[in-house]
């Protein structure tokens, strides 16, 4: 009989674990933060997603990709900036000068060091899909002009099999999201807790519905 009871209670434990993967954590937060993690595990590659305002996006997407704009006819720089952030280094071709190093950020802020003795040092601003960058002498002491920077290429998706977590502040909205060229969004509210770190995971069965088309929920993976 005892070893009934114990088999029983192990097996209660075991059904109270199983669940749809969508869940709060509501274990302590020594951290103190409210977090949401968007996992994708559906077949499909999902891309602007937001939620209540704030992008969900691989680290450093938004900054990884080929930036282009152009200098004044007069000026240390004359002609087209062209600059390639890749993962951990850059080239830069500024006028009739090409330029290469390694790059760094904090928050919105971009640094880069080039690798050459006489290089040029830039410290650039991210800010609404625009870099700002400030092109510097070698030494850092004076600059070479402030050139506005856009990119058409950046990739700010979530494919299968990755995840974005990111701080937010609680509440409750829908995440919205793109596949391919059309828009869509859960047919449900997402809800985060306070201090809490919650997960919400896109499969192939989850419900969204197309924004500006049929207000009918469909399948992720039937896209």
């Amino acid at each position: 009989m005892k070893k009934l009871f114990v088999l029983t209670a192990i097996f209660t434990l075991v059904l109270a674990g199983c669940g749809d993967g969508n869940s709060t954590d509501n274990g302590n937060n020594s951290n103190n933060t409210t977090t949401l993690r968007i996992r994708n595990q559906s077949s499909k590659k999902i891309s602007d997603v937001v939620w209540n305002s704030i992008s969900f996006f691989p680290e450093n997407a938004d900054i990884l990709g080929t930036w282009k704009g152009n200098a004044s006819s007069s000026g240390f720089i004359t002609g087209p900036i062209n600059l390639v952030v890749g993962k951990n280094t850059y080239t830069l071709s500024a006028g009739l000068d090409n330029d290469s190093g390694t790059w760094t950020r904090n928050g919105n802020n971009f640094s880069s060091q080039s690798s050459q003795p006489l290089g040029y040092k830039c410290r650039g601003i991210l800010s609404a899909g625009k870099l700002t960058l400030n092109v510097l002498n070698f030494m850092g002491t004076s600059s070479m002009g402030t050139f506005e920077l856009t990119s058409n290429d950046l990739d700010l998706s979530i494919n299968s099999g990755a995840s974005v977590s990111k701080t937010v502040e609680d509440g409750s909205g829908y995440i919205f999201f793109s596949v391919g060229p059309n828009a869509f969004r859960t047919s449900e509210l997402i809800a985060v807790e306070k201090n809490k770190k919650t997960d919400f995971n896109f499969i192939d069965s989850t419900l969204v519905v197309q924004i500006n088309g049929p207000n009918n929920p469909i399948t992720l993976g039937g896209l």
